[in-house]
């Protein structure tokens, strides 16, 4: 079905739109769009890339970089995503690494950057251990994109628990910077330290969508745009996350995460 077509459930979408210029009517064309993309997919970051494919084509005026990340043991992470999680915990910590540490994993990427398009070309980002409350604390968009979608650091001193007490029935939490240059958290520090990247890409407002999977998994949708939005703007695409988790439910409690 054309999308740009009137659809039984709603306006039809434009080739492009601005986040802020998406009317209400519009946004259940959006979520039968990313459900055919979606629907087929071998693995959740197969999925996940389909769905930045579609965000980042449909937006592609506004959208600077936009990036999925999920939870993942650690004991069953590609040797790619293993050596990257070493590497990045000092060496006094990493005694700490249990086959059960969330990692945090970037399983798809989209961005105006050629190498933006290749999560594996990450070269900060690829997988990031949720290991306890200060390492967490020490990473100040980390640290407010969880408590933003209602994790507690505090629970990350249990993390086989926390996701899916904190998370469960369905919640969907919402990330919102709306000033990427001046956002900052309770320690005021900049929400976004990277600020060259902000200043050199224009980046002005960054909002995020997290859900949960019954079996604890956690993934978030990152997106960094040229709009300046407000937090209802934002909050529209909330309901989006629900698109990637239904249509993936399967492919992670098969443990399908990574491509074979």
């Amino acid at each position: 079905m054309d999308p740009r077509k009137q659809t039984a459930r709603g306006s039809a979408l434009p080739p492009t739109n601005s986040f802020a210029g998406l009317a209400a009517d519009q946004m259940p064309a959006l979520k039968d769009l990313l459900t055919r993309q979606l629907a087929g997919a071998g693995s959740l970051a197969e999925a996940a890339d389909r769905f930045l494919g579609v965000i980042a084509g449909r937006f592609a005026p506004s959208v600077v970089l936009a990036r999925v990340y999920g939870t993942v043991p650690y004991a069953k992470l590609p040797e790619a995503e293993r050596r990257f999680t070493t590497t990045l915990v000092p060496e006094p910590e990493r005694a700490r690494l249990t086959a059960e540490t969330p990692i945090l994993v970037l399983l798809g990427s989209r961005g105006r950057k050629t190498e933006w398009n290749d999560r594996l070309a990450s070269k900060g980002h690829l997988a990031i251990p949720l290991l306890g409350k200060e390492f967490v604390a020490a990473i100040p968009m980390l640290a407010s994109l969880l408590r933003e979608i209602g994790l507690e650091l505090e629970d990350l001193e249990s993390p086989g628990e926390a996701l899916t007490r904190r998370l469960m029935g369905g919640f969907n939490g919402v990330f919102f910077v709306s000033n990427a240059r001046l956002g900052r958290d309770a320690q005021h520090r900049l929400v976004i330290p990277a600020q060259e990247f902000v200043s050199t890409y224009d980046v002005k407002s960054v909002f995020g969508m997290g859900g949960v999977y019954p079996w604890g998994n956690f993934v978030t949708v990152i997106v960094f745009t040229s709009e300046n939005l407000s937090r209802p703007a934002a909050e529209r695409f909330a309901p989006l996350v629900s698109v990637l988790k239904t249509t993936t439910s399967v492919l992670v409690g098969d443990g399908k995460i990574f491509p074979p």
